[in-house]
């Protein structure tokens, strides 16, 4: 497994997150074995994908009015897959693409 990530924070504020991931491993029918969603048709776990975070932290600087009381971060996620489960295109034997697993999340937390 590879995992590589990069991040940069602007004034204590907003946030960029890079990441990629790279899964390998040898062919294994009985553990990835033809199944919908989550099946491979090739028997392996190869997968690759790529991840962009975008996060807003509004409290976040030492001289904010609410920053001794409140840390708040808003976070936009997308992840896109190259490949899942050893293929790019029906790598479920179910018709799937690997990019139909990209997802988007939407988050925030607070914590007091």
């Amino acid at each position: 497994m590879v995992r590589v990530r990069s991040g940069y924070t602007f004034l204590q504020t907003y946030s960029l997150n890079l990441a990629y991931a790279q899964t390998s491993g040898t062919r294994d029918n009985v553990i990835y074995s033809p199944d919908p969603v989550n099946g491979s048709l090739s028997g392996k776990p190869n997968s690759q994908a790529f991840t962009v975070e975008v996060s807003y932290i509004p409290f976040g600087k030492s001289t904010s009015v609410l920053s001794t009381f409140a840390n708040l971060k808003l976070t936009a996620q997308y992840i896109h897959y190259f490949q899942f489960n050893g293929g790019f295109r029906n790598y479920d034997g179910f018709s799937r693409n690997a990019p139909g697993n990209d997802t988007v999340y939407l988050n925030g937390w607070m914590a007091f």
